[in-house]
């Protein structure tokens, strides 16, 4: 790892020049940070089933260069991305406000409409809204047939109400057709009352990407790592889970 980061910053004219921090190390990623003579540089590895992130960064980069992070480096198969330090982040107290928020989200918003269609890239789930209550089923009854002691086991009493949460997505996302992303090609003049209508629906969707997405980590997790982390996706679960009341 630390050879390949050095190869790639000297491919663009520099080098490390201090000890690299292991920043973060979860069984989903991890994030290394190198100081170069060039300012600092992040690299991040990630989970086999999340791979697909590094290759898509850089996918997007020629799409609109100027809206995400030029990589210094990527290697689609084993996902590693590098790329240099881009500042601080919504949490920071620094940036910490409404009106950067609102920035923010209008960027993301015009960023969103001009790539839709525009990407097809190995790894990308699509999960239209139709679909989504009987994805959560599915999950629900995949999680029943564990053992018992397994981390992700649902008893019937859970499963039930899985069920229940799905009727309530399936009529929630009736109304909303499955290129509902379009509104956003036209949202500066989209009725605010079918926004509105649309966000409601849509947010329902929230814990159910979360928990597919999530789920795609699971089989690389070991015994302790599975069972040190099952309540990430048993949360996500439970978000769902709300819907039933």
């Amino acid at each position: 790892m630390d050879a390949w980061v050095g190869d790639r910053i000297a491919e663009h004219g520099g080098r490390v020049t201090g000890t690299p921090v292991t920043y973060r190390a979860r069984f989903w990623s991890v994030v290394r940070c190198y100081p170069t003579d060039n300012g600092l540089v992040w690299f991040k590895e990630n989970n086999p089933g999340h791979g697909f992130e590094a290759g898509l960064v850089d996918t997007l980069a020629q799409l609109v260069p100027d809206d995400v992070i030029a990589s210094l480096g990527v290697d689609r198969v084993r996902g590693w991305l590098l790329a240099p330090d881009h500042g601080a982040t919504l949490t920071h107290g620094d940036v910490e406000d409404q009106p950067t928020r609102y920035a923010v989200v209008q960027a993301l918003a015009r960023l969103q409409c001009s790539l839709l269609g525009r990407v097809a890239h190995p790894g990308i789930i699509t999960l239209a809204p139709s679909t989504a209550g009987d994805r959560v089923r599915s999950i629900a009854n995949e999680w029943a047939a564990l053992q018992p002691t397994h981390p992700l086991h649902l008893n019937a009493k859970l499963v039930k109400r899985a069920g229940q949460a799905a009727d309530v997505l399936d009529r929630r996302t009736a109304s909303i057709s499955d290129g509902y992303l379009t509104i956003w090609c036209d949202w500066l003049g989209v009725d605010l009352q079918v926004l509105r209508r649309d966000l409601a629906a849509t947010e329902a969707l929230l814990g159910v990407h979360r928990l597919v997405s999530w789920l795609r980590l699971v089989p690389y997790a070991d015994a302790i790592e599975l069972r040190t982390r099952a309540e990430i996706p048993r949360r996500y679960l439970a978000q769902v889970l709300a819907l039933a009341g």
